[in-house]
Protein backbone atom coordinates (compact mmCIF):
# COMPACT_ATOMS: atom_id res chain seq x y z
CA UNK A 1 0.00 0.00 0.00
CA UNK A 2 2.78 2.45 0.87
CA UNK A 3 4.55 1.69 -2.39
CA UNK A 4 1.42 2.48 -4.40
CA UNK A 5 0.86 5.67 -2.37
CA UNK A 6 4.41 6.87 -3.09
CA UNK A 7 4.22 5.98 -6.79
CA UNK A 8 0.86 7.75 -7.22
CA UNK A 9 2.23 10.80 -5.43
CA UNK A 10 5.29 10.89 -7.65
CA UNK A 11 3.44 10.37 -10.94
CA UNK A 12 0.55 12.79 -10.27
CA UNK A 13 2.06 15.45 -8.02
CA UNK A 14 -1.03 15.25 -5.84
CA UNK A 15 -0.97 16.56 -2.30
CA UNK A 16 -1.20 14.00 0.50
CA UNK A 17 -4.89 14.77 1.05
CA UNK A 18 -5.59 14.41 -2.66
CA UNK A 19 -3.95 10.98 -2.87
CA UNK A 20 -5.60 9.84 0.38
CA UNK A 21 -9.00 10.73 -1.08
CA UNK A 22 -8.76 8.58 -4.22
CA UNK A 23 -11.66 6.19 -4.60
CA UNK A 24 -11.66 3.18 -6.89
CA UNK A 25 -14.21 4.87 -9.16
CA UNK A 26 -11.69 7.69 -9.76
CA UNK A 27 -9.34 5.33 -11.61
CA UNK A 28 -9.85 4.83 -15.35
CA UNK A 29 -8.02 1.65 -16.28
CA UNK A 30 -8.88 2.04 -19.97
CA UNK A 31 -7.47 5.55 -20.34
CA UNK A 32 -4.58 5.17 -17.83
CA UNK A 33 -5.88 8.17 -15.92
CA UNK A 34 -7.08 9.07 -12.47
CA UNK A 35 -9.48 11.80 -11.41
CA UNK A 36 -7.93 13.81 -8.59
CA UNK A 37 -9.57 16.39 -6.35
CA UNK A 38 -7.52 19.32 -5.08
CA UNK A 39 -8.92 19.49 -1.56
CA UNK A 40 -6.80 22.54 -0.72
CA UNK A 41 -8.32 24.40 -3.68
CA UNK A 42 -11.78 23.19 -2.74
CA UNK A 43 -11.34 24.47 0.82
CA UNK A 44 -10.25 27.89 -0.45
CA UNK A 45 -13.34 28.23 -2.65
CA UNK A 46 -11.76 27.68 -6.06
CA UNK A 47 -14.16 26.48 -8.75
CA UNK A 48 -11.90 24.10 -10.65
CA UNK A 49 -10.90 21.63 -7.96
CA UNK A 50 -10.51 18.42 -9.94
CA UNK A 51 -7.93 17.43 -12.51
CA UNK A 52 -6.77 14.37 -14.40
CA UNK A 53 -3.53 12.57 -13.55
CA UNK A 54 -1.83 10.11 -15.84
CA UNK A 55 -0.64 6.73 -14.61
CA UNK A 56 1.77 4.38 -16.32
CA UNK A 57 0.38 0.93 -17.18
CA UNK A 58 2.66 -0.97 -14.80
CA UNK A 59 1.38 1.07 -11.85
CA UNK A 60 -2.18 0.41 -12.98
CA UNK A 61 -1.44 -3.31 -12.85
CA UNK A 62 -0.15 -2.94 -9.27
CA UNK A 63 -3.26 -0.97 -8.33
CA UNK A 64 -5.54 -3.54 -9.95
CA UNK A 65 -3.90 -6.39 -8.05
CA UNK A 66 -4.19 -4.40 -4.81
CA UNK A 67 -7.89 -3.67 -5.46
CA UNK A 68 -8.69 -7.33 -6.09
CA UNK A 69 -6.59 -8.55 -3.16
CA UNK A 70 -8.48 -6.25 -0.78
CA UNK A 71 -11.91 -6.71 -2.41
CA UNK A 72 -12.34 -2.97 -2.90
CA UNK A 73 -15.54 -1.65 -4.47
CA UNK A 74 -16.09 1.45 -6.63
CA UNK A 75 -16.97 3.73 -3.68
CA UNK A 76 -14.16 2.47 -1.44
CA UNK A 77 -11.08 4.57 -0.80
CA UNK A 78 -7.96 3.12 -2.36
CA UNK A 79 -6.09 3.71 0.90
CA UNK A 80 -8.35 2.67 3.75
CA UNK A 81 -8.43 0.84 7.05
CA UNK A 82 -11.55 -1.21 6.48
CA UNK A 83 -12.44 -0.45 2.84
CA UNK A 84 -14.57 2.44 4.12
CA UNK A 85 -12.54 4.87 6.23
CA UNK A 86 -9.59 6.38 4.42
CA UNK A 87 -6.22 5.95 6.04
CA UNK A 88 -5.17 8.86 8.25
CA UNK A 89 -2.52 11.36 7.32
CA UNK A 90 -0.73 10.63 10.59
CA UNK A 91 -0.63 6.91 9.83
CA UNK A 92 0.93 7.58 6.42
CA UNK A 93 3.35 10.14 7.79
CA UNK A 94 4.50 7.88 10.62
CA UNK A 95 5.16 4.90 8.36
CA UNK A 96 6.73 6.82 5.49
CA UNK A 97 8.79 9.16 7.66
CA UNK A 98 10.62 6.17 9.15
CA UNK A 99 11.51 5.06 5.63
CA UNK A 100 12.51 8.58 4.54
CA UNK A 101 14.67 8.97 7.64
CA UNK A 102 16.47 5.70 6.99
CA UNK A 103 17.00 6.32 3.27
CA UNK A 104 17.49 10.08 3.00
CA UNK A 105 17.69 11.89 6.33
CA UNK A 106 20.50 10.22 8.25
CA UNK A 107 22.89 13.15 7.87
CA UNK A 108 20.36 15.92 8.57
CA UNK A 109 19.37 17.39 11.90
CA UNK A 110 15.78 16.54 12.85
CA UNK A 111 14.93 20.27 12.71
CA UNK A 112 16.37 20.76 9.21
CA UNK A 113 13.12 21.52 7.38
CA UNK A 114 14.89 22.60 4.21
CA UNK A 115 16.80 19.41 3.43
CA UNK A 116 14.94 16.55 5.14
CA UNK A 117 12.68 14.31 3.04
CA UNK A 118 9.06 14.41 4.20
CA UNK A 119 5.70 13.46 2.66
CA UNK A 120 5.41 16.75 0.78
CA UNK A 121 8.81 16.08 -0.81
CA UNK A 122 7.01 13.68 -3.17
CA UNK A 123 5.04 16.62 -4.62
CA UNK A 124 8.20 18.68 -4.98
CA UNK A 125 9.91 15.78 -6.74
CA UNK A 126 7.07 15.66 -9.28
CA UNK A 127 7.46 19.40 -9.92
CA UNK A 128 11.24 19.04 -10.28
CA UNK A 129 10.79 16.31 -12.89
CA UNK A 130 8.40 18.54 -14.86
CA UNK A 131 10.84 21.45 -14.73
CA UNK A 132 13.70 19.24 -15.94
CA UNK A 133 11.84 18.47 -19.16
CA UNK A 134 10.77 22.08 -19.67
CA UNK A 135 7.14 21.81 -18.55
CA UNK A 136 5.82 24.98 -16.90
CA UNK A 137 4.98 24.13 -13.29
CA UNK A 138 2.79 27.18 -12.56
CA UNK A 139 -0.46 25.30 -13.38
CA UNK A 140 0.55 22.56 -10.93
CA UNK A 141 1.68 24.86 -8.14
CA UNK A 142 -1.81 25.70 -6.99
Amino acid sequence: MLTIFVKLSLCTGGRVETIRSIKIKDINFTENTINLVDLKGKASGKNDVSYIGFINPSLLVEISIYIHKHNLLQNNYLFSYDNIRRISRDNLRNHLQKIFNELFNQHFDSNDRKNRAVLHTLRHTFATQLAKVGTPIIPFRN
